[in-house]
C-alpha cells in the first residue's frame, strides 16, 4: 500500500479508482494547508479539496486535525458535476448519475491561522 501517491493515477489522493464501496469511509488526519488562494495567478480555480467523482456512492469523507495557514476559505470544496456522458439508459436513465453532488463530508478539529 503506498501511503504517499507517486503516480498520476493516484493523485489527488480524494480521488477514487472505480466503483466506490458500500459502508466505506475515508479518513484524512494531521493535514496542513499553507497559502491557498482560490484562483491560481493563471486564473483558474484553486481547490483545496475536491469531491470525488463515481457515479454512485460516495464514501463519507472525514478529515481531522487540519489546519489551514494563511488560505481563503472560498478555496476549501469543490463539488464537481456529474459529467453528461454518465447519463446512459442502462445505469441512470437519461439524466447524469449524481454521485459527486451526494457527497459528505465530516469536518473535525479544524484551525485556521493568518488571513
Amino acid at each position: 500500500m503506498e501511503i504517499h501517491p507517486t503516480k498520476p493515477m493516484h493523485t489527488p489522493i480524494s480521488g477514487q479508482i472505480e466503483n466506490g464501496t458500500w459502508k466505506g469511509k475515508a479518513y484524512y488526519k494531521n493535514l496542513k494547508f499553507i497559502d491557498f488562494d482560490s484562483v491560481t495567478e493563471g486564473g483558474s480555480r484553486n481547490q483545496m479539496i475536491l469531491s470525488v467523482v463515481a457515479p454512485d456512492y460516495i464514501t463519507l469523507q472525514h478529515f481531522e486535525d487540519l489546519e489551514f495557514q494563511n488560505c481563503e476559505s472560498e478555496a476549501l470544496t469543490f463539488f464537481a458535476e456529474p459529467p453528461r456522458s454518465w447519463a446512459n439508459l442502462a445505469d441512470c436513465g437519461d439524466f447524469p448519475c449524481t454521485g459527486p453532488k451526494n457527497t459528505l463530508m465530516v469536518f473535525k478539529n479544524i484551525k485556521w491561522t493568518g488571513k
